[in-house]
């Protein structure tokens, strides 16, 4: 994310506003903050997909509008590394069944794609 700031024409201090979404897969903008320098004034981290992407801009624009925020981020952090991607590669697809998992992943449904395909 520090690269993305400067290719903006930031600095990690001009940021005041963090926001993103997650599916239990990615860094917490508090986390991220702390790691860069960034004090926010507002931060939120939207355990969701979809449409979560257009309600952060919405809500980046009202931030901005209503005078908490100068400079929003907006971002997703997959946690790729320490952890397995969405999608049921490596050690997602062999981890045991339980859960609401039940419900979908007998039928192969682990990412959004695969489950809203039926609809």
């Amino acid at each position: 994310m520090r690269s993305a700031v400067e290719d903006a024409g930031l600095k990690p201090s001009d940021v005041d506003g963090m926001l993103s979404y997650q599916s239990g897969d990615s860094t917490f903008s508090n986390f991220i903050a702390g790691d860069l320098g960034i004090r926010p004034n507002f931060y939120m981290d939207v355990f969701g997909g979809g449409s979560s992407t257009e309600a952060l801009v919405g809500m980046a624009m009202g931030l901005i509008e209503a005078g908490m925020c100068k400079v929003v981020v907006i971002f997703r952090a997959m946690n790729g590394f320490s952890q397995v991607r969405i999608g049921g590669t490596g050690t997602r697809a062999v981890a045991p069944v339980s859960g609401d998992a039940l419900h979908g992943r007998a039928y192969g449904w682990q990412s959004a794609g695969q489950m809203l395909a039926p609809t």
